[in-house]
């Protein structure tokens, strides 16, 4: 299975990738809602690949994070491979061992989270919304309430669109800036009157502003990436529509 991989996470001897549209071989894998035998075998070949049960939710944009309590609850394949069957959230805590957990994406960010003890993994989906809603923070903050010092703490963004494909318009500047002013340095104007915005970049400034350990940007576009799918490359019709899937294992 084609997988890219974090530096970082492969120094510390976390089991991870970050997984797109090709299995070993050329055979097409997709893990989106659209077409449920392809998603099924595809959550099927990657379980295999990596030799662990995938523990997911049903990602709905928002800044929820759950931690995995009964995994019977989040397995994947245990639910039939029905994603809507999952509890829903974008961030997952788990510090069970055996388990993988998976981040769907398509052009947002994926953040795998982990410790340098080892004893915890985590992730969470943070496309705009997320972002906004500040649910790299939470993570923090419900990992530090778990026990965890953020400054033990390791943190990789995934493959998700570049800054200059992700065009979004002046309202949507203005929803950030109103928040927080220093936020505009994560935009630049494009030529017709819209801004360009860094969604991971905004992201990894945050994480070093709560005193995460060890940060990566893996430094993968979605977009102009052929191997991933892209939301954004879908709606204009450069890609197929698809799904990404970002996961970190605990054994």
């Amino acid at each position: 299975m084609k997988m890219f991989s974090s530096r970082i996470l492969s120094e510390c001897g976390i089991g991870h990738g970050f997984v797109g549209m090709e299995f070993e071989g050329g055979e097409n894998i997709n893990f989106s809602r659209g077409n449920d035998v392809l998603r099924a075998r595809s959550y099927a070949l990657l379980e295999n690949e990596i030799g662990m049960e995938v523990l997911g939710l049903d990602q709905v944009h928002s800044s929820d994070i759950l931690v995995v309590d009964d995994e019977a609850r989040f397995s994947v394949s245990g639910n039939g491979y029905d994603i809507s069957r999952l509890p829903k959230g974008d961030g997952i805590i788990c510090t069970k061992r055996g388990f993988a957990i998976g981040i769907q994406t398509a052009d947002c960010v994926p953040v795998l989270f982990t410790d340098k003890g080892k004893s915890v993994i985590a992730g969470v989906h943070s496309g705009w919304r997320g972002t906004f809603g500040g649910i790299s923070q939470k993570m923090i903050g419900c990992l530090e309430d778990l026990g965890f010092r953020a400054g033990d703490l390791v943190a990789v963004l995934g493959p998700s669109i570049a800054q200059r494909d992700y065009e979004v318009d002046v309202d949507f500047r203005e929803k950030f800036v109103g928040m927080d002013r220093a936020s505009g340095v994560f935009f630049y104007p494009s030529e017709d009157g819209k801004y360009y915005f860094d969604n991971s970049g905004y992201i990894r400034s945050e994480l070093e502003r709560l005193g995460v350990g060890l940060i990566e940007d893996i430094g993968v576009n979605t977009y102009s990436e052929g191997s991933l799918y892209s939301y954004r490359g879908a709606k204009k019709g450069v890609k197929g529509d698809g799904t990404n899937v970002s996961f970190i294992c605990l054994k």
